[in-house]
């Protein structure tokens, strides 16, 4: 008969099962202070790119908070720096840690305010970049335990 012949080895899947039952088990607590490490300093940097999570850029500011700014002038989200240095960390069990800022405005810059004509400024999420950071960083941590 003419056709395809299609074989499936499925030698190997013992051992990967083997393997990411280990992984599953395993204690991530010094995996993440070192994930909120690099997310709180990702996050901090976009008041620098002014730049979304999705690499977007931020709106401009209105003539009018240009006219209104005594301070860092040109800076987007920047006024003296409360929101940026507000960005923490921080580890809420063995598998979570939560990046945010406790800052009563963080929202209407991130989400945008209809009703004040503020328009959204994401600086919260992740971006392309940042997982591909994450994931170097959680293999860099499994490595160390002898995972390869």
């Amino acid at each position: 008969m003419a056709g395809i012949h299609l074989t499936i080895d499925t030698s190997g899947l013992d051992k990967l099962q083997a393997r990411i039952h280990g992984l599953a088990g395993m204690d991530t607590t010094t995996l993440m202070p070192r994930l909120g490490e690099y997310l709180q300093a990702s996050t901090k940097n976009r008041f620098r790119t002014e730049t979304a999570p999705d690499d977007s850029a931020w709106a401009a500011l209105a003539p009018r908070t240009l006219k209104r700014k005594k301070n860092n002038k040109g800076k987007v989200l920047t006024a003296r720096g409360f929101l940026r240095r507000g960005i923490r960390y921080q580890v809420l069990d063995k598998s979570t840690v939560q990046v945010g800022t406790d800052s009563v405005y963080a929202a209407t810059h991130q989400y945008g305010r209809d009703e004040a004509n503020i328009p959204a400024r994401p600086f919260l999420g992740l971006s392309s970049a940042d997982r591909r950071e994450i994931t170097a960083i959680i293999r860099d941590w499994a490595s160390e335990l002898g995972f390869k």
